[in-house]
């Protein structure tokens, strides 16, 4: 039998040597390659002019270049600040922005404070329709329905035509206003979001249960006729008060039309001709503090879909959505936890009684300004896309000394001249965060600071 032997290299002998290793251009050629980045870098940059097209900005340099251009379309934007920081100026410029860039476009204001200034927004109108060119204010004239030649106080008239102010004051008025703007984007809905499998099941049982009922009373005798009325209406009750429940307790819903008409071709048109592209909503704290208040698992529970639904809604048909909430006053600190308190003795050689400082939303560390209302400021930042935070802080050296300055009384430290700060504390999707911008409230708008 003949034996077949296979020697194998060793140490000593003569290795042999690895592959040369192919290099990944050698794979493709310059024609190839020169091509391929042409046609990337060219889509990089056409998207990036469609996306500025959609932008709305505040005319203000500092501010407008944190938010890299403006605020784009199909994204709920958190507004949060102190009272008299310069909200108010922020999200009224926005909305002006909004309409002249949007000549077709409405606009559907959710007022809960009944503060919302429409001699403010007239008098931004006019300024900025003052500014602009003939021929620009020529076509606004034609598209908002005005002579040609019009003056900037007509046609600032008529722009305000197209801002529907609703005046609500609960948190019940606010979910029908969102019903509203949902029927009129989507079409053929009723307004309410779809509800959850117990939901569902729980009005089906009450539905079999009625009809059971009705199958009963076809055999009772005419002299409980009185009665019967009166188990009806309890059950219409029973049935009414369950359905409004439901439609804050599924926190996952999500608000998409409603089955059977998501599809059928009235509804498409009037989705397309739906003209609606900002909403703003001031401000949500003013209408979940008194339900929190009573009972804060539904208050959540309800937020949370209320949420979903804004989020959805202005995603689906690329809305600016504007979420505008308080912020609280500088918190004190509080006392530490045994715990905690043993913890930090241990590293640091301070009692148990040491205060722990709480995290503030600024990236100032002078800015001790509140994070904001507890149980709503941690669903807005599930539900919103960017999340800015509007504050005041002394203009100058000199003036933050004075303010900063413990032993100077207060009537002092209010003529300290101070100026507005916009900072950028949260953005899912653009990488603005940690951006910030400076402005000051001037006749015609927030300005820059010079």
């Amino acid at each position: 039998m003949e034996t077949i032997s296979h020697t194998f290299p060793t140490r000593g002998d003569d290795a042999v040597p690895p592959a040369d290793p192919i290099l990944a251009s050698s794979l493709i050629d310059d024609d190839d390659l020169d091509d391929l980045i042409d046609r990337v870098y060219n889509s990089a940059i056409k998207d990036r002019k469609e996306k500025k097209e959609h932008l709305i900005g505040t005319g203000a340099k500092s501010v407008d270049e944190a938010l890299f251009g403006g605020l784009e379309s199909g994204r709920v934007v958190e507004i949060s600040g102190e009272a008299g920081a310069g909200v108010r100026e922020v999200y009224t410029t926005l909305l002006v922005t909004s309409l002249l860039q949007n000549p077709d476009s409405t606009a559907a204001v959710l007022d809960t404070t009944g503060n919302f200034d429409v001699l403010r927004l007239y008098t931004l109108l006019i300024a900025r329709l003052s500014h602009q060119p003939q021929d620009i204010l020529s076509a606004l004239c034609e598209a908002v329905g005005a002579e040609s030649d019009s003056k900037a106080e007509d046609v600032a008239a008529k722009v305000l035509d197209r801002v529907k102010i609703m005046r609500v004051f609960d948190f019940e008025g606010v979910v029908e206003a969102v019903g509203e703007v949902r029927e009129g984007l989507e079409g053929g809905g009723s307004g309410k979001v779809i509800k959850g499998k117990e939901e569902a099941l729980g009005e089906e049982r009450v539905g079999v249960g009625e009809r059971k009922e009705a199958s009963k009373r076809t055999f009772v005798p005419d002299s409980e006729d009185e009665d019967e009325d009166e188990e009806e209406e309890m059950l219409f009750e029973i049935k009414a008060k369950h359905g409004l429940a439901s439609q804050g307790r599924d926190t996952d819903a999500v608000s998409v039309p409603e089955p059977g008409h998501a599809d059928t071709p009235e509804q498409s048109k009037k989705s397309k001709s739906s003209t609606l592209k900002f909403i703003l909503i001031d401000n949500l704290a003013h209408v979940f503090g008194p339900l929190s208040k009573t009972d804060m698992n539904k208050a959540t529970s309800l937020t949370s879909t209320l949420l979903s639904t804004l989020a959805h809604l202005t995603h689906s048909h690329s809305l600016y959505t504007l979420l505008v909430t308080p912020t609280t006053p500088p918190p004190a600190t509080r006392a530490a936890s045994p715990t905690r308190g043993a913890l930090l003795h241990r590293a640091h050689a301070t009692g148990p009684d040491q205060a722990e400082a709480i995290p503030q939303p600024s990236i100032f560390s002078s800015n001790k300004i509140g994070a904001g209302m507890p149980g709503l400021n941690g669903l807005m930042g599930l539900y919103s896309d960017i999340r800015v935070l509007i504050s005041r802080i002394p203009r100058r050296k000199v003036d933050a000394r004075i303010y900063y300055d413990e032993k100077i009384d207060k009537a002092r430290k209010r003529r300290v001249e101070m100026v507005g700060v916009l900072e950028v504390v949260g953005d899912r999707w653009g990488g603005r965060t940690g951006g910030w911008g400076v402005f000051a409230e001037g006749r015609d708008g927030i300005v820059d600071v010079k």
